[in-house]
């Protein structure tokens, strides 16, 4: 038959597009693409002796039942994401609360660029838990991925490098320094502190990607408390 050869040499869309409808209200004949029309016509008319009035309660059937499975599904899932976001915002609640009080949202005022704004801006492009530090012939260097940013002292680099292990993308150093020294050593020992929280209350989660987000939670966490006290 013709209307068989003709739906089946064309890309067959989603219920609503074939019938042209996406609630029972919109239910029109007339709407229905004219292939899969004819098509129904023999299945429903021709073999189950509906009449037009009958065909168009199966449609408004047939899109409601849809509607209510897609909602239903989208439900869950949404459910399951707040569930999943729950159990992360608790994990990061416990953490910081093992972590208790730090002196590192006070230090790290300093380095803020929403703080410190005539200091020298480092920006890094990403992430990355290999960045080092490296001597170079002209000073110091932040090795970051493809990021390499020079500094004139080991002090400088080592500090913004422990800021950006902490998922600082920004550190802006203050043109006259003279407590870097005292700074460094400091945040140095918190840093190992948290680090070492971090890698125990996160040593049982396999998905890298949620370890990562509960890091970065953490660390924003706990460099943002100064800011809002």
């Amino acid at each position: 038959m013709k209307v068989f050869e003709s739906i089946s040499h064309r890309e067959i869309h989603s219920i609503f597009e074939e019938i042209g409808a996406y609630s029972p209200e919109e239910i029109s004949l007339a709407k229905i693409k004219p292939d899969r029309r004819e098509l129904d016509k023999i299945i429903l008319g021709d073999i189950l002796g509906l009449t037009e009035e009958e065909q168009i309660e199966v449609y408004k059937g047939v899109v409601d039942l849809v509607s209510s499975r897609l909602q239903k599904a989208k439900s869950v899932d949404g459910n399951k994401k707040s569930k999943e976001k729950i159990i992360e915002e608790k994990q990061v609640e416990q953490i910081l609360n093992w972590i208790g009080k730090s002196e590192l949202p006070k230090v790290w005022q300093k380095y803020d660029p929403a703080h410190n704004r005539k200091g020298r801006v480092i920006t890094f492009s990403r992430y990355d838990e290999n960045a080092h530090v490296t001597k170079t012939i002209f000073g110091w260097q932040i090795v970051c991925g493809k990021d390499k940013i020079d500094f004139k002292n080991k002090e400088e680099a080592e500090l913004v490098l422990l800021f950006m292990l902490m998922g600082r993308e920004k550190i802006s150093l203050p043109p006259e320094n003279p407590s870097i020294n005292r700074d460094l050593t400091p945040t140095k020992k918190e840093y190992d502190r948290i680090h070492k929280i971090l890698d125990d209350a996160l040593d049982g989660i396999m998905d890298e990607k949620l370890k990562f987000r509960i890091r970065s939670l953490v660390w924003g966490n706990l460099l943002t408390v100064a800011d809002k006290s």
